[in-house]
């Protein structure tokens, strides 16, 4: 999956074509590709400095949003695995 990202960076960094399109507090923003997969590097390295290696897990607790997808393609480029918890579960879960 991580090199299908970096292929399709490849291809559509060149052409000026919007990654990531989202709304915040009533504005439209959007990332290039270009500036989308700078920021999932910038991730993954600040993941890695914090000893983040392959096979372990990394959860993410958050709402849906691109900071998401960020956080989730992070993990992935490092190998690790993405843990999600969502806010709608239960005590239990």
């Amino acid at each position: 999956m991580i090199l299908l990202f970096q292929k399709l960076l490849e291809l559509k960094d060149e052409t000026g074509i919007t990654a990531v399109k989202y709304k915040k507090n009533g504005r439209w923003h959007s990332y290039s590709w270009h500036e989308y997969y700078q920021l999932c590097s910038s991730l993954a390295a600040g993941l890695s400095s914090l000893d983040v290696r392959v096979g372990q897990r990394v959860a993410i607790a958050a709402n849906t949003r691109p900071e998401w997808a960020l956080a989730d393609m992070a993990i992935l480029s490092l190998g690790a695995v993405t843990v999600p918890i969502y806010f709608s579960g239960t005590s239990e879960e």
